[in-house]
């Protein structure tokens, strides 16, 4: 009984591990093509809008983080979801 409990919690944990790696990974093309990022030339906002200052820019970028964090939850939880762990008879 103790292992089939073991071996469904492992089972878990794996898929919850690939769930966070992709999020991550998401996250992370998402934020360098933000209209603001490195790689978000092709979108960027109107130049004629004010730059935000010192005081703004800190919480615009963990605005960001947390937008893009949420954006590749999205589609990680059901790229992953959908796989079910094999459980033992």
């Amino acid at each position: 009984m103790s292992t089939i409990t073991a071996s469904r919690s492992e089972a878990a944990s794996i898929s919850w591990t690939k769930v966070v790696v992709l999020t991550l990974v998401i996250a992370l093309i998402a934020f360098f093509l933000s209209p603001n990022a490195p790689l978000g030339t092709f979108w960027r906002p109107d130049a004629h809008i004010p730059a935000p200052t010192s005081v703004e820019l800190p919480f615009l970028i963990l605005l960001n983080v947390i937008e893009v964090l949420a954006f590749g939850f999205g589609i990680a939880f059901p790229v992953e979801g959908n796989q079910r762990p094999q459980h033992l008879p």
